[in-house]
């Protein structure tokens, strides 16, 4: 059996795929879960800081795009990756857990260690 979820680079120029959304809050989640239309959530005109192709759920393309602020969507709560980690859903909580370290890792290191730029 393959896992559900494997990590990938992605190219973000393509219009297709979901999305996990992730801001200082936590991840966005809502009655269908983590992962939403790529696309539906462009049209949202949110705060995008970075947005970056991450790997394949059950096949289909994932995108983080991590926030400057959290936004109030309908239907949709924040919530923390411990709280993903003890609902017990191993492969979103894989998954989760890279885009948060992709995330930190993009939040750390916009600007040049040296110079600042």
């Amino acid at each position: 059996m393959s896992p559900r979820w494997s990590t990938a680079v992605l190219d973000t120029d393509t219009s297709h795929g979901l999305a996990v959304v992730r801001c200082g809050q936590g991840f966005a989640l809502d009655d269908n879960g983590v992962l939403f239309p790529r696309q539906w959530l462009k049209a949202q005109a949110l705060p995008v800081l970075c947005e970056h192709g991450i790997g394949h759920f059950d096949g289909e393309a994932v995108f983080l795009l991590e926030l400057a602020e959290p936004v109030e969507l309908p239907g949709i709560t924040w919530q923390g990756l411990r709280q993903f980690m003890l609902q017990g859903e191993y492969e979103t909580f894989r998954m989760l857990g890279y885009a948060a370290q992709i995330a930190t890792w993009a939040r750390e290191h916009r600007f040049c260690g040296s110079c600042g730029s």
